[in-house]
């Protein structure tokens, strides 16, 4: 769903002031989200390499966060699990447009 593919990127990207968990712990854990999953897809030899090192090493540190990092971003794995997220969340809009019976109030909740 759209919300788990968000706390993917924000469990990768976010802000660990505003979701409450340390940047990169998914990436220290070796969570094999789609993000990875997209990333590895793209990947160079060089670039799965990485991933392979570094994905799920609990020591992992900032500078290590910061490279598995620029591998999602430049394989595009963030854009294109970005872009799911808007289009999941396009397709449920439009649903409940569609759906009878809703006011408007029900449909802006």
């Amino acid at each position: 769903s759209s919300d788990l593919l968000r706390d993917d990127l924000l469990g990768v990207f976010g802000d660990a002031a505003l979701t409450g968990k340390p940047a990169g712990d998914d990436l220290r854990e070796g969570k094999r989200t789609l993000l990875v999953a997209l990333a590895l897809e793209a990947a160079d030899t060089e670039q799965a390499a990485t991933v392979a090192s570094l994905l799920g090493r609990p020591d992992l540190d900032d500078a290590g966060v910061s490279t598995l990092r620029a591998v999602l971003t430049s394989t595009g794995a963030d854009r294109r699990v970005e872009q799911l997220v808007i289009d999941g969340a396009t397709a449920a809009r439009g649903a409940l447009d569609r759906a009878p019976g809703l006011d408007a109030q029900s449909r802006q909740a």
